[in-house]
């Protein structure tokens, strides 16, 4: 039997709305009756299902609703970062050709800048991020090689644990980026047969071959921690934390630490965050690379046969991110 999947989604969305709406409501009134803070303080019910009590449950993720009610939750995060990336590896497989190792034969840089700008809303136990980066890693001379991973990356979080001062959930993550590889590699100059690999074209030299590898956007899940206690060794200080793994898409694994400076856990506050960050990025694509088929070329075995290129790069972030909370 099929099931309508768009006439499901849109049930499923208005019941969970009509759900969520019904039970804000009975929280707003019950909180203006004084008749408590908590979901279990005015629902009297002693169990969930038939064994777990409700006080339990909070004991362990923190109150279900606010005491102030849902709308007083909301809070907002706008900040821009500026850093640079150390380069680990960069290399370049092909299932024919082998590996071939790009920050040097393509004399990439090794320390690129990055940059972002990026806000972040909170509701109950909900965030909504939006990020755009801007992070290009190219050879010094800009025809050898370049990686490509500028865009927006949009998550949604969940706090499945939240306390005043402490803060665990999970978050999934979906990149507007398709990343790119486009590098050019030079063959044996024909008068001497030393190996070119600086890039400079003489006449004796076989023309380039040119790689073009795009790979598709990446969805990731994970989890992260905010720890916020009042202050840490006497400084205004609180830490953030994340690891997301691969879920579909190009392969894409991050994590990383933040130490925050913030005087205050209020709104209208500045911060100033200091954070290091490790990722991994691998994509592969099934293409022919393109050069003059010359069959005097000793390449044109491995690089003009059609076979499945990768690339795998890994980096350090280390920057500095400017916050205005709202």
């Amino acid at each position: 039997m099929m099931i309508c999947r768009k006439r499901y989604l849109r049930f499923a969305t208005c019941f969970l709305a009509a759900a969520l709406i019904s039970l804000f409501a009975c929280h707003d009134y019950a909180s203006a009756q004084g008749i408590g803070a908590s979901l279990g303080s005015f629902i009297p019910v002693q169990t969930i299902g038939s064994y777990a009590p409700l006080t339990t449950l909070e004991t362990y993720c923190g109150p279900i609703l606010p005491k102030c009610g849902i709308a007083n939750t909301f809070r907002s995060e706008f900040g821009v970062g500026a850093g640079l990336a150390q380069l680990q590896s960069v290399k370049l497989s092909g299932s024919l050709a082998g590996d071939i190792d790009l920050n040097g034969h393509a004399a990439l840089d090794d320390t690129p800048p990055y940059f972002d700008i990026y806000a972040d809303l909170r509701l109950w136990r909900f965030g909504f991020r939006g990020k755009y980066v801007l992070f290009d890693i190219r050879s010094f001379n800009h025809r050898l090689g370049k990686v490509e991973w500028n865009g927006l990356d949009l998550g949604v979080d969940l706090d499945a644990i939240q306390f005043p001062w402490l803060t665990l959930g999970a978050c999934v993550d979906f990149y507007f980026i398709n990343p790119r590889f486009n590098g050019r590699f030079f063959g044996r100059d024909q008068a001497s047969g030393a190996v070119i690999t600086s890039g400079q074209v003489t006449t004796n030299a076989f023309p380039p071959v040119i790689i073009d590898i795009n790979g598709s956007r990446p969805i990731t899940w994970g989890m992260y921690l905010r720890y916020m206690p009042p202050e840490i060794l006497g400084f205004p200080l609180h830490v953030e934390a994340f690891y997301n793994l691969p879920l579909s898409g190009s392969k894409f694994t991050s994590y990383g630490l933040s130490l925050v400076f913030r005087p205050q856990i209020y709104r209208f506050d500045l911060a100033c965050k200091l954070g290091v960050e490790w990722g991994n990025l691998k994509f592969s694509q099934f293409t022919q690379a393109s050069s003059n088929n010359d069959p005097n070329d000793p390449r044109s075995p491995f690089y003009n046969t059609p076979q499945n290129w990768e690339l795998d790069m890994g980096w350090n972030f280390y920057k500095i991110e400017l916050a205005a909370y709202f």
